[in-house]
């Protein structure tokens, strides 16, 4: 019986494991050193546990014009992150033989400058080996800066990590490896598609001042160049760095957008890598300013493609034969600042069906489409929505490719976003001293308090017997403890949103 009841427990949980969600995109993380402080703050979105989770956390590298990072797959517990300088671990610690992560000219002269962001945007992206569960390949586009062709990318590199070694802490394998050289290509764009037998990564990258696309295929024996296709509209010199290509997320679509060539929209075979039906979209630019940055990202039901701007977003219905027809505007920049402009530049698919807008700058704001579905106004987009704890850096937003694209759901709609999303301060390590006291004990907070908080003291029956308020930016308070009984004491530093540290003293005669 008891065998029975083993191998039944085993099925199930086989079953379970085969239907859950894909969470590889379940955590995002934006640090970003805005405020002088040890180490590097920074902002968390964690769409785990059936609703949106926003906290502060520190981090060993500010990720800006480009990041990738990667989760568990199953748990959706963060694994590493890069901002195209070296590769982070989930403690955010850097990662065995992460560092000089695209070595060159380009990230000595810059990186450690740049804390640890990699100066192009959207230059790397994580693909986990459809072979072996424990490896990541990332596959990266660094700067090439000869004196006759400044700010070129003419190489692809690609880098092996397997999670299996330090317990879970992965190790970078293989760093920096030239898979592709010889072709100045576009700076952004960088993004994949699934192949067909659920193993293999199809990755487009366009050829600049052409209009060629190069069509690379990552499977079991490396990643290597398959075919290229050319057709439409030639790229012009503003046509790098300044856009992002996606999927759709069914992967029955390529598109790419930014606001000099517009929307270009191709059909994608999934089997053979093969583009075919090539469509261009107009839309107009602002009149506010400048138009240098967009992206795209398509609807969770691959029928609408979203054009973001710096202060325009656009809805096009890939349903439509007359995609010029269909093309909406759903808003233009409405003139938030926080203190920078907060626009409409980057957007991007949540594994929770809504759609999430950051500006080009460093914002502590995202925008929200919440029903990204529907047509026209109906999908509400609601600008600067969302609040981050601690700002997103300069650059776009994380680049994931559709992870659950042979799923029955694309995302998962019953994770929620309320009207107050859960927030959770960041933990404070607090020392103490003198402790033992008996006089005055100072409290040193170990980095700036990001907001007011209050500090309760408890005697050692829980009784509350002091309460100090503490300013915005306080690194230390000192309170008068000479009229406390002797004993045991303990303390709870609250914040807005909770409980952010505690410890105990002991008062003495």
């Amino acid at each position: 019986m008891s065998k029975i009841y083993f191998f039944i427990t085993c099925f199930f949980a086989f079953l379970c494991n085969l239907s859950a969600q894909n969470k590889s995109d379940y955590i995002w993380v934006f640090p970003s050193n805005f405020e002088p402080s040890e180490g590097i703050e920074g902002s968390i979105l964690d769409f785990n546990g059936g609703h949106v989770t926003i906290s502060e956390s520190l981090f060993a590298t500010e990720l800006g014009s480009s990041y990738s990072m990667i989760n568990d797959r199953n748990t959706g517990e963060l694994l590493f992150y890069t901002g195209g300088c070296e590769i982070v671990n989930k403690e955010h610690e850097i990662m065995e033989n992460g560092d000089d992560f695209n070595s060159g000219q380009i990230h000595d002269l810059l990186c450690e400058d740049f804390s640890g962001q990699y100066p192009a945007r959207n230059m790397v992206i994580t693909l986990p080996s459809g072979y072996d569960g424990n490896k990541f390949h990332l596959i990266s586009k660094p700067f090439y800066e000869p004196e006759e062709a400044p700010h070129t990318f003419d190489k692809i590199l690609l880098t092996t990590i397997d999670m299996s070694f330090n317990e879970g802490l992965g190790k970078v394998m293989e760093k920096n490896v030239v898979s592709f050289e010889g072709v100045d290509l576009l700076g952004s764009y960088l993004t994949a598609c699934k192949h067909q037998n659920g193993k293999d990564w199809w990755v487009i990258q366009m050829e600049e001042m052409t209009n060629r696309y190069l069509i690379f295929l990552l499977d079991e024996s490396g990643f290597q160049y398959h075919h290229d296709h050319e057709e439409g509209y030639a790229f012009g010199e503003r046509s790098s760095s300044t856009g992002h290509a996606t999927f759709s997320p069914d992967g029955s679509i390529f598109a790419f957008y930014n606001p000099h060539d517009d929307l270009i929209v191709f059909d994608f075979d999934r089997e053979s890598g093969e583009l075919s039906n090539y469509r261009k979209v107009d839309a107009e630019n602002s009149t506010q300013g400048n138009e240098n940055r967009g992206s795209v990202a398509i609807s969770p039901n691959s029928r609408f493609a979203y054009l973001a701007s710096d202060r325009m977003m656009y809805q096009v219905d890939l349903w439509e034969s007359d995609l010029q027809g269909s093309l909406e505007l759903i808003a233009e920049w409405d003139g938030f600042q926080d203190p920078l402009i907060v626009g409409l530049t980057n957007v991007i698919l949540g594994p929770d069906c809504r759609m999430y807008v950051g500006t080009g700058s460093g914002s502590f704001h995202l925008g929200v489409i919440y029903e990204p579905d529907l047509k026209g106004q109906d999908c509400l987009f609601v600008q600067h929505d969302l609040e981050l704890p601690s700002p997103k850096s300069r650059g776009s937003m994380p680049n994931f490719p559709h992870f659950r694209i042979d799923e029955e759901e694309p995302c998962d709609k019953g994770i929620t976003l309320s009207d107050n999303p859960v927030y959770i301060s960041m933990q404070q390590n607090i020392y103490t001293f003198p402790n033992p006291t008996s006089g005055e004990i100072s409290f040193k907070f170990e980095i700036p308090l990001r907001s007011g908080a209050i500090l309760n003291v408890h005697d050692a029956m829980g009784q509350l017997v002091h309460i100090e308020p503490i300013k915005k930016a306080m690194i230390s308070k000192m309170i008068d403890v000479r009229s406390f009984h002797s004993g045991l004491y303990y303390y709870q530093l609250i914040g807005p949103n909770g409980i952010i540290g505690n410890g105990s003293f002991v008062k003495e005669r």
